[in-house]
């Protein structure tokens, strides 16, 4: 297994790949980003994880430093030492109702030489974990699939995939919160909305968070969930305060972004 390693990421980032066996992984980041934070770190934006990596954008270059940056470097060889920074991460654990109806439930069971009630079985057999949001606002990477289901993706991604559904790309699962395009196998669908927009509090945006565990519930039918108390539409929070009187070629008009949002996959433009 390759060496740990640091290096920037453009004039203000630094990309950090940790050394560990996917079966620490997510407790190694966590790690990680428990002791970057104990540093006198300055200008961070956000710190993003993934499997093994963490990104750390700062808000300007200055504060990425060469003397931070052999910092930085010193956490890194801590936690790859395998010194106890941490307690243990708090967890929830989340039933996840599913109707195991999805079009590609039968190609699973085909490669795995498994029936489809062994697939639904196996499925929804253990517990999953979810190591970080990404790909789209609220879309969990789960590990903790059973080996027996790991399927390859599709050749050819499919240009829409519904909100809810739940497939298998290679030796993961997870939940489509949004409408995307996607190429892994849907195995079933869920009414458990993981990505409200227009949830009053941040973190009531997205149903999942790192570390949560996530038990796999086999249903006939799906009900609907309570809706979130929201925050007012721009119907009706007052009249508009921008009108266009004239357009041109390659005029656009945009705003500054949302920063601070890529931990919960969210991209920035």
């Amino acid at each position: 297994m390759p060496a740990s390693h640091v290096q920037r990421f453009g004039p203000s980032a630094l990309f950090i790949a940790l050394s560990t066996t996917p079966e620490s992984s997510f407790l190694a980041v966590q790690q990680l980003i428990v002791a970057l934070e104990a540093l006198p770190l300055f200008g961070v934006r956000e710190m993003v994880r993934g499997y093994t990596t963490l990104l750390v954008e700062f808000t300007a270059a200055e504060f990425c430093s060469d003397a931070l940056l052999d910092r930085i470097k010193e956490c890194v060889e801590s936690v790859g030492a395998g010194e106890k920074l941490v307690a243990p991460v708090e967890t929830r654990l989340i039933d996840v109702p599913v109707c195991y109806d999805g079009p590609d439930l039968e190609r699973v069971a085909q490669h795995a030489g498994l029936t489809t009630a062994e697939v639904i079985g196996f499925h929804t057999g253990g517990l999953c974990q979810v190591h970080f949001l990404g790909f789209a606002p609220g879309f969990p990477y789960l590990s903790g699939l059973d080996t027996r289901l790991a399927t390859p993706r599709l050749i050819t991604p499919r240009p829409r995939v519904s909100p809810g559904s739940v497939g298998i790309g290679g030796n993961q699962t997870g939940i489509y919160s949004v409408a995307t395009p996607g190429g892994w196998n849907l195995i079933g669908r869920t009414s458990l909305p993981l990505f409200s927009p227009q949830a009053v509090a941040g973190e009531q945006m997205f149903l999942f968070r790192p570390g949560d565990r996530v038990r796999f519930v086999a249903v006939d039918e799906l009900e609907q969930p309570p809706k979130l108390e929201t925050t007012p539409t721009h119907r009706e929070l007052g009249s508009p305060i921008l009108k266009v009187l004239r357009n041109g070629a390659g005029i656009t008009l945009q705003d500054a972004g949302r920063p601070g949002w890529k931990r919960y996959g969210v991209p920035e433009g």
